[in-house]
């Protein structure tokens, strides 16, 4: 009995070689299991396939939307339920209003509620706690281990030294407050015109003085290194000066 056999590649190849069909000649791709058919004029690659590969090949007779036809936004749907919105007023609406356990609505709409228990509030079990400290009677901020704004200390007096940091009033502000353990002279180890001696040194040895009394004499004694020495002697009232 006679047979028909169809002329057949695989995809890659029908691509690559791009042939023109006969008229109702049927090319089938082996590998896909999708075929043509030709009309003589038209190349494989610009024939559309029998069968269809996307759904926008498919007629839509079942009444099926696209994906971007489904809404996205509450205002895209039909309030058919009577639903409020935000910016709705409730006026005529409290029908839609029902009482529930515990819940009462009077005749002017005013939703109360009562408590769901009755007792001693001391003989409920799971009492709020806060830190450990269950919520009975009167409890100060410090007992439940809170720190309020009146405990952060706002002042450094509020705070302890214990670095040993030193206030400003003990900051020494004058010289004499300070220890002199470097030796050095003030206004009170200078002579003054009154009465005073001045002792010249040199090398560490003793050279002479320098006296100056009240009446604004002066004597200069030098001494040699011999154990001799030089006196000279200034009088303020003759103007003289005398050398022994």
């Amino acid at each position: 009995m006679p047979k028909i056999q169809l002329r057949q590649d695989i995809s890659e190849n029908w691509q690559t070689q791009n042939p023109v069909l006969l008229t109702g000649e049927i090319g089938v791709e082996t590998d896909t299991n999708k075929f043509k058919i030709g009309n003589g004029e038209t190349s494989w690659n610009n024939l559309d396939y029998i069968i269809p590969t996307k759904l926008s090949d498919l007629a839509n007779d079942s009444g099926y939307i696209n994906i971007s036809a489904v809404p996205t936004l509450t205002s895209q749907l039909t309030n058919d339920s009577g639903f409020l919105t935000r910016h709705q007023d409730v006026s005529g609406k409290q029908d839609k209003l029902t009482a529930g356990t515990n819940i009462t609505i009077d005749a002017n709409n005013v939703i109360s509620s009562t408590c769901m228990s009755s007792g001693n509030y001391l003989d409920f079990d799971n009492k709020p706690q806060i830190n450990g400290i269950t919520l009975t009677g009167n409890k100060t901020s410090s007992e439940l281990g809170i720190i309020t704004r009146n405990d952060i200390p706002s002042k450094v007096s509020d705070l302890s030294n214990d670095s040993g940091y030193i206030n400003i009033s003990s900051v020494p502000t004058l010289i004499s407050e300070l220890t002199n353990d470097s030796g050095y002279i003030t206004l009170n180890d200078i002579p003054s015109i009154g009465n005073g001696t001045i002792t010249i040194n040199q090398g560490g040895v003793q050279k002479g003085t320098f006296t100056l009394n009240q009446s604004g004499n002066v004597t200069i004694e030098l001494n040699s290194g011999s154990g001799g020495g030089v006196s000279m002697n200034y009088d303020s009232t003759t103007e003289t000066l005398t050398f022994s």
